[in-house]
């Protein structure tokens, strides 16, 4: 009784699998991929799943080790580059370049003109911020607003920042460690207002 409820059951299973089979090509052309051929998604929709990631982990998806930061300045002192190549960041974070997000953080202003912010350091947190403590490599980006563009500056207030993310790429002087991530921003915004 037993082996016939199996032998049931392994043929039931088979014809489900069957008939997922050949609807799951139901109302598509006869030439169409079938799910299985498309298993990688196409460029867009990883692109947007990536830009969903980074907008809602933020600096949490770009952190990197104790030792990808210290073998990152080692290989930035050591090397005769002009400019720091996204390859010696792990792929992990390297996916990031490119993508369109919205990152929030505290804002240290770098150029302004008439009271409005052209530049920035965006940093993950309020320390770094304000109290003196230099960020990682991994904890601020180098936030350049677009042509037209520009942020408000508010001590103590967190702000979002909107716009495509690159890693690398910035320009190494005298041996220096240049901003290890940049991002080009349409849109700033002060999301908390200090109390």
């Amino acid at each position: 009784m037993e082996r016939t409820r199996r032998g049931l059951r392994t043929g039931t299973l088979a014809a489900i699998g069957a008939l997922s089979s050949l609807l799951a090509g139901c109302g598509q052309p006869s030439d169409a991929p079938t799910p299985e051929a498309n298993a990688t998604p196409p460029p867009t929709d990883a692109r947007a799943a990536l830009s969903q990631e980074l907008t809602r982990e933020g600096f949490a998806a770009l952190r990197m080790s104790e030792e990808e930061r210290a073998a990152l300045s080692a290989a930035v002192e050591a090397s005769k580059w002009t400019e720091l190549p996204a390859s010696v960041f792990p792929e992990r974070i390297r996916r990031f370049d490119g993508v369109d997000a919205r990152i929030e953080g505290w804002m240290i202003p770098g150029r302004i003109k008439q009271r409005r912010v052209l530049d920035f350091m965006l940093v993950r947190d309020n320390a770094a911020c304000c109290f003196g403590a230099m960020p990682g490599a991994d904890e601020w980006i180098h936030v350049e607003m677009e042509e037209g563009a520009s942020a408000e500056y508010v001590r103590y207030a967190k702000i979002a920042v909107e716009g495509v993310l690159t890693v690398g790429g910035a320009a190494v002087v005298d041996g220096m460690q240049p901003p290890a991530l940049r991002l080009r921003a349409r849109a700033c915004q002060i999301i908390e207002k200090p109390r």
